[in-house]
């Protein structure tokens, strides 16, 4: 599973936040010291125009000071650990996926394993060389309404039909009329041998908030080695609940 962090906030916060990411994912203390190493990506969206962009590379071996342009951004950065079956052919396959709906665009990444045949056939969408998070997002393209109804409506539809052991969900939404709303999901199976690996983290204070896997809220020292909070205003994520932050 992925290391991935969803957030909002000035330059300072959004560097530390950036380099607890790349520490975790070049050595996972939730998961045995393993390293995220199959690519990596990220947007980081401003009030006149955005940076979106996607590597093979490790994360960790990336500078993202270039990438902090205006003293406060939105953001969602993920570090990849391909499943075994899942290509690594491009940095295409790397996350976030970008889907256009009427009145916005949506940039998502996930993390968890779909079952991307039965939704590629059902959809008639091409599954073939592309991960099962990108299939996920362009099921998500084909659904009618809106963003909420389309993030509801794809994750009842995983749901319902168990096609997934996990969804961990972050999604950036632009409207065309220039608002930047925060989505996230949790959904996983309880694993007493990973217990503090899968679920997600949410920090806030003050204009400054970030979503983050487990291992970078440890990284940011806001969990101790067992998984306990040891910081005021970080709270683990209830799951099965869509949050929207606008």
């Amino acid at each position: 599973m992925c290391r991935m962090i969803l957030f909002k906030g000035n330059n300072d916060f959004v560097l530390n936040l950036i380099e607890a990411l790349k520490r975790a994912s070049k050595s996972d203390v939730f998961n045995n010291f393993k390293s995220h190493n199959d690519g990596w990506g990220g947007v980081f969206s401003y009030e006149n125009y955005e940076i979106f962009y996607k590597s093979k590379n490790p994360i960790y071996e990336e500078d993202f000071k270039n990438y902090l342009k205006d003293e406060y951004s939105y953001g969602i950065l993920h570090a990849r650990l391909a499943s075994p079956q899942e290509p690594k052919l491009t940095p295409l396959n790397s996350h976030p996926f970008l889907i256009h709906g009427e009145n916005e665009i949506i940039y998502i990444a996930h993390n968890g394993t779909i079952k991307k045949d039965f939704v590629g056939k059902k959809f008639n969408i091409n599954f073939e060389n592309r991960t099962d998070s990108e299939v996920f997002s362009l099921m998500l393209e084909k659904l009618d309404g809106n963003y909420y109804e389309r993030i509801k409506n794809g994750i009842d539809f995983i749901n319902s039909n168990s096609l997934s052991n996990m969804l961990n969900l972050f999604c950036l939404i632009r409207t065309y009329d220039n608002k930047r709303i925060i989505c996230y999901f949790s959904n996983y199976y309880d694993d007493i041998e990973r217990i503090n690996y899968y679920p997600i983290y949410k920090y806030e204070l003050n204009n400054n908030l970030a979503i983050m896997s487990s291992t970078v809220a440890y990284e940011m020292g806001f969990l101790d080695k067992n998984g306990n909070i040891i910081q005021k205003n970080v709270e683990k994520v209830t799951k099965n609940k869509i949050y929207f932050i606008y």
